[in-house]
Formats: C-alpha cells, structure tokens, sequence
C-alpha cells in the first residue's frame, strides 16, 4: 500500500512540473507568435496548432493533480449529513465507479492513439498520436491517484476523492 501511494505521490510531482513546463512554453509560443503578427507582420503557421496541442495535455494533466488532491468538484453536504459509515460506503462506490471510467478511457484511448498514429497534423506535421495519447497515460495515472484512494476509503479510512 505504501508503494502506491509513493508512485501516485511521485507521479503528482512529475504531473506538476510537467504541466508547469508546458504552460511555459505554451506562454513563449503565444508570445512568439503576437511579435511575429503585429511586430514582424508575417503570422507563424506552427503556433496556434502547437499552443493546442499543449492546452490538451495541461488541462488533463491539471485534472490529474485535482484527482490526486481531492480538489475537483464534489457535492459534499449530502455526505455530511449522512452516517459515517453510510458516506464512507458511497465514497468507496464512487471512487469504484471512477476506477471503471478510468479503465474504459484507458482502452479507448489506446485505441483510438492507435488509429490516429499515422494521421500528421496539418501544420506542424506531428503524428496526431502524441496529442491523443494524453487521454490513456493521463487515465493511467487517474487510476492510480483512485486505486491510493480506494484501498484506504474500504479499510476505514476517510481520505477519499468525494
């Protein structure tokens, strides 16, 4: 059980600093790209496509730290108000329910950066498979996050992703 929850600790960490790089460099591009408009007069055709393809991957990446902390949106004064051992149960079946849902992202997800790997993005000229494998490594790493929840939320505990 520890060594869960040091590998979902470990890869928060990583989920952090590699947001934090990307939106850096998200930052530079968009930068990059309003001098060369307004400054240069000649628009980059690479940018915009680019700056995309790292929002995806910041916003899913950005989710998985929300999963590790408890800190997405949740309706928790119902399960204030409800018996200890009552809320503790419908945790534990949400967070089931999520492991489920992280499991079906990561076959469809791997399926479909499948089917996408030979497709080139129009400008940059990338396999559209690195965009698209954000969903299964990012679900991934959600059902881990769920798995370090889920085991404590049936042993009694309440730490839990509601």
């Amino acid at each position: 059980m520890r060594w869960l929850r040091s590998l979902s600790d470990g890869l928060n960490v990583l989920c952090k600093w590699a947001g934090a790089v990307l939106l850096l460099a998200m930052v530079a591009i968009i930068v990059v790209q309003v001098i060369a408009r307004y400054v240069l007069g000649s628009s980059l055709s690479w940018t915009e496509e680019t700056s995309r393809f790292f929002f995806i991957w910041i916003v899913l990446l950005g989710t998985m730290i929300g999963v590790h902390d408890g800190s997405h949106v949740a309706v928790e004064f119902l399960l204030n108000w409800m018996p200890k051992p009552l809320s503790r149960f419908i945790k534990w079946v949400y967070t089931l329910c999520l492991c489920v849902l992280a499991g079906v992202m990561i076959g469809y997800g791997i399926d479909l950066t499948i089917s996408v790997s030979v497709q080139l993005s129009p400008a940059t000229r990338i396999s559209m498979a690195y965009v698209y494998s954000a969903v299964p490594v990012c679900s991934m790493i959600m059902l881990i996050h769920l798995l370090r929840d889920l085991l404590p939320i049936g042993a009694g505990e309440t730490k839990g992703s509601v």
